[in-house]
């Protein structure tokens, strides 16, 4: 699901980009004739679509630094050897060893295949532009010589666009490997004892209570819930066990960050003797398969009021 999450951010740069273009331009438009503008302005024209269009590429660039799980070293493209298709008057081109390295970094063939037919739809997208209308039109650039171009081209909306839909094809295409794998082989995530501690009180007069929990899941551990057992044990009285689900928070994500907020601000209820409590668990699988409990105690206990839990986690084939 990394993957995806990855193509899904470019979407939402993609989708920022083109709005912002459509209010600067004032239009919606994905092409601009150059024949229809009057002679005067159509270098002018020119040189303002290319600038943004550039523009839009570099930003992107500069964006792929925040995408997501790159701290980590997920498989996402490396912005360094990241093939890209341009549209030329002659046609569509596209440096091999770029696109050969790019496919080479993927984890699968799988992925690497999805490149190939990311750069093919940029592929089609020009040939249809270009076979659409055969009109060119001329200008003089500022070295003197005479620059000929097809009459029809992509506006910045357009080409933020077709970002937008060949970032699509990557995520539908992972989305459709990810249920395939699922089902042909879901593995099982699980830990054990996993145990949280509170002590109320001092001396003869303190309860000791420890939280023991075990839990698995089927699948991603990140998009499907976990099942959760846990066992309660207070000195002096019977075990209490209980069975849920719960789902594990992205570690160090947002949401973690988030979430971890939530509980730190129950505990300054306006009962502060009965304020706070409760667990959280934060997954990650990259560089390795890895567990956090997050423990918020109640204000009650004489311990720290949060703990961090190391969790051993076991990955095995085939889940029930």
């Amino acid at each position: 699901m990394r993957h995806v999450k990855y193509h899904e951010y470019a979407v939402e740069f993609y989708e920022d980009m083109k709005s912002k273009f459509v209010q600067e331009w004032g239009s919606p438009d994905l092409t601009v004739d150059f024949t229809s503008i009057p002679e005067a302005g159509r270098r002018e024209m020119w040189t303002k679509v290319v600038t943004a269009t550039v523009r839009i590429d570099d930003e992107w660039k500069k964006a792929q630094a925040f995408a997501p799980d790159r701290a980590e070293g997920c498989h996402v493209p490396n912005p360094k050897v990241a093939a890209q298709t341009q549209c030329l008057d002659s046609g569509p081109t596209v440096d091999p060893d770029l696109l050969n390295g790019a496919m080479k970094e993927s984890p699968c063939q799988g992925i690497a295949n999805l490149i190939q037919d990311h750069e093919n739809y940029h592929a089609r997208k020009c040939k249809q532009l270009l076979d659409s209308d055969s009109r060119t039109w001329s200008f003089v650039n500022a070295l003197g010589e005479t620059e000929t171009h097809r009459a029809i081209r992509q506006t910045p909306a357009g080409h933020a666009q077709e970002e937008i839909d060949a970032h699509g094809i990557n995520i539908g295409g992972l989305k459709e490997m990810v249920a395939k794998l699922d089902s042909e082989k879901r593995c099982r995530t699980s830990f054990t004892n996993a145990t949280l501690v509170c002590t109320i009180g001092a001396g003869d007069f303190s309860m000791h209570t420890e939280q023991r929990i075990d839990g698995f899941v089927c699948g991603d551990p990140l998009a499907n819930p976990w099942t959760i057992r846990q066992t309660v044990v207070a000195r002096g009285g019977a075990p209490r066990s209980a069975e849920f689900q719960t789902p594990a928070v992205e570690w160090d994500s947002e949401e973690d960050r988030r979430e971890s907020e939530v509980y730190r601000n129950a505990r300054k209820g306006s009962i502060p003797s009965a304020s706070g409590g409760g667990w959280m668990m934060a997954y990650r699988d990259h560089p390795r398969p890895s567990m956090i409990i997050r423990n918020f105690r109640i204000s009650m206990c004489i311990e720290p009021a949060e703990e961090v839990v190391p969790v051993r986690i076991e990955v095995t084939e085939g889940c029930k």
